[in-house]
């Protein structure tokens, strides 16, 4: 039997139609899933802030990690999204001038409560001189978040993690 062989070209046309179909899919599932799920974030919001009556502290707690885990959701939902966004060349970056210092003590402070819940010891020494860039402000906080987050999630209870941000020699 003769093997059919597609030309490269007609194999590369129908690679780049499937990844945009892909990237089209993955838009459409983030949008689909943000609806609700920003639905359950704002009723949990208003239940906590008691708008329905008084709760108990049971139901307080219970309410706390059902918005806490709603929002990890929506940002794996918005990491998505944004991963669709990159493959189609769809990302739009808005730079802006900022102290890289002042956003790497602003990362890693949001980063305490998270820490503090499994009692790993999180510190940070950030060289004030760091240079001030032009970059998009909210994709880099992301990435450093990101970065925060994992280490604090695999470091073992008790543990300690530790951000530097200091200029080197190069060399």
């Amino acid at each position: 039997s003769t093997a059919r062989t597609v030309p490269h070209e007609a194999q590369q046309i129908g690679l780049e139609q499937a990844s945009a179909l892909k990237s089209q899919f993955l838009a459409n599932m983030s949008h689909e899933f943000r609806t609700p799920l920003n639905a359950v974030l704002g009723y949990t919001h208003m239940l906590l802030n008691g708008v329905s009556g008084a709760i108990t502290d049971a139901q307080r707690k219970s309410l706390s990690r059902i918005d806490s885990n709603s929002r990890h959701l929506l940002a794996l939902i918005n990491d998505i999204l944004d991963l669709a966004k990159i493959e189609s060349g769809k990302m739009e970056l808005h730079p802006v001038e900022m102290s890289l210092a002042d956003l790497i003590e602003r990362t890693v402070g949001s980063m305490t409560a998270l820490a503090d819940k499994k009692n790993i010891d999180l510190n940070w020494r950030i060289d004030p001189d760091l240079p001030v860039l032009s970059q998009d402000l909210g994709k880099l906080q992301q990435i450093l978040s990101n970065l925060l987050s994992n280490a604090i999630k695999f470091t073992p209870e008790g543990g300690r993690v530790q951000v530097r941000g200091e200029l080197r020699e190069a060399g």
